[in-house]
């Protein structure tokens, strides 16, 4: 119960992120920014999240994942709602506001969902149980990459995109109240147990050790490559080998349906070979190597071979995740769960 819930909480920060990824093109030509206004967009949705994370992750370690969680989905279903008020006025500053809340919200939700994860399924399948949420996440997004370009192209505007995700984000905070009350429920208050959280500052960033800084690195690098890569695709797939903006979002949706189904498969044979820094390693060698491979292709004459190197980052990077996220469990305490996962 806990997990069909957490999948549906996922939706929000899922659909809130790919809106303006999907419909750059449409973002740019309906707003009447340009590129380098696009990108000052998706900046501000991601510079807040080098601070943001780690604070959600001490707070719920102090006083509640649960509270903070629905403290996330909130921030979220508000920059939502700013984002749709600015797509029917065309307005360039709250849409600004609206991005910048619902890239705090996103990855500070992230955050503490991974932390009331791990700490359910803990030494109980830690890879197949954050793999299913990642799985039905990712197919969420996928459906998403399809519909938001073809919505666009029936309405005639970005009103719509935006009010579904509205809609999707008021769903997920309905999902996550019963996931907070069931984590209160089941999960003792750490001052309970017979080990003492740390007070929030160095002592607990110090109990994280040197075994999380070598996974937060390795994951920084592939997750931030991942995120500009997803920002900027359907741009590159139009202008590069001369896509259209539906078949660019249906080919940007290949990553995430190859992701939900191969995710649990993935998950529940890493969990029994383990191995999990060796596969790291592999799969951060292997998307590197499909991110130049898509670069080098000639513009036009090999567009559809484009499918290929896209397909195959797809099934590395979901071996990737398969692998990092249940490592936090084991190379930190649980009393600063939620801070590790913040560091993410």
């Amino acid at each position: 119960l806990l997990l069909a819930l957490a999948i549906g909480g996922g939706f929000s920060p899922n659909v809130s992120t790919i809106v303006p990824a999907a419909l750059m093109k449409e973002l740019c030509k309906d707003f009447d920014i340009s590129v380098t206004q696009y990108t000052i967009l998706i900046s501000l949705s991601c510079l807040p999240n080098i601070v943001f994370p780690i604070i959600a992750g001490m707070l719920a370690d102090r006083i509640g994942k649960g509270f903070v969680l629905l403290i996330t989905q909130e921030i979220l279903l508000l920059g939502n709602i700013f984002c749709c008020v600015a797509s029917f006025y065309s307005s360039y500053p709250l849409l600004l506001i609206g991005s910048t809340l619902v890239g705090i919200g996103s990855q500070t939700f992230m955050v503490v969902i991974g932390a009331i994860e791990a700490q359910w399924f803990k030494n109980k399948e830690t890879s197949l149980g954050l793999a299913l949420d990642t799985s039905f996440t990712y197919l969420f997004t996928a459906v998403g990459y399809w519909v938001l370009p073809s919505l666009y192209q029936s309405t005639g505007g970005l009103q719509w995109p935006f009010l579904l995700s509205v809609l999707v984000s008021g769903f997920s905070v309905l999902c996550c109240i019963p996931v907070s009350l069931l984590n209160q429920l089941a999960v003792p208050d750490p001052k309970e147990g017979s080990q003492e959280s740390p007070a929030i500052g160095c002592a607990m960033i110090k109990k994280l050790g040197f075994a999380y800084l070598l996974i937060i690195v390795a994951h920084g690098f592939r997750a931030k490559g991942q995120s500009l890569f997803e920002f900027v695709s359907s741009g590159f797939l139009q202008d590069r080998f001369g896509f259209s903006g539906e078949t660019a979002g249906k080919i940007m949706s290949i990553p995430y349906v190859s992701t939900a189904i191969l995710m649990p498969i993935a998950g529940s044979v890493i969990y029994v070979i383990g191995k999990k820094p060796f596969v790291m390693f592999f799969a951060i060698a292997a998307v590197t190597a499909c991110h130049c491979w898509l670069s080098l292709l000639d513009n036009g004459k090999e567009r559809y071979i484009a499918i290929v190197p896209y397909s195959l980052y797809s099934i590395f990077l979901l071996v990737m995740v398969s692998a990092t996220w249940p490592c936090i469990p084991y190379a930190v305490d649980e009393n600063v769960l939620g801070i590790a996962y913040g560091g993410f």
